[in-house]
């Protein structure tokens, strides 16, 4: 499929752009803290920026690289990336504090839909 039509890279795409977008004050509230300064979101905000970059930079080489002799390659490779991070996803919520826990709640459900599409365009 070309990226430009492929669901997957636009959805990757919009996700990573909302991380990077999203206010600390809003990172606070789904932490269930009040935000201002003692808030303690600069690590979990930083988290969710890093995060965001990672899905612009892969939905922006999912839209070059489909369709081109090492689309099925890149799709592979991007598919593993999403799937290791899907699977740490029980183990950072594990680790996380209850706050930090709301986080991964809310990032995963994105997290397996952007997976499972992924790995679905390895099949082509």
């Amino acid at each position: 499929m070309n990226g430009l039509r492929s669901p997957r890279n636009w959805l990757r795409l919009a996700w990573g752009a909302t991380l990077l977008a999203v206010p600390p004050e809003l990172v606070a509230r789904a932490m269930s803290r009040a935000p201002g300064p003692n808030a303690d979101t600069e690590l979990p905000t930083a988290v969710v920026r890093v995060l965001g970059v990672r899905h612009v930079a892969q939905g922006v080489l999912g839209l070059l690289l489909d369709g081109t002799r090492v689309s099925r390659a890149s799709r592979l490779t991007s598919a593993a990336i999403d799937l290791a991070h899907v699977a740490s996803l029980p183990l950072l919520a594990k680790a996380a504090s209850p706050a930090d826990r709301r986080l991964v709640a809310i990032d995963a459900p994105v997290e397996v839909l952007i997976a499972g599409l992924q790995v679905a365009s390895t099949k082509h």
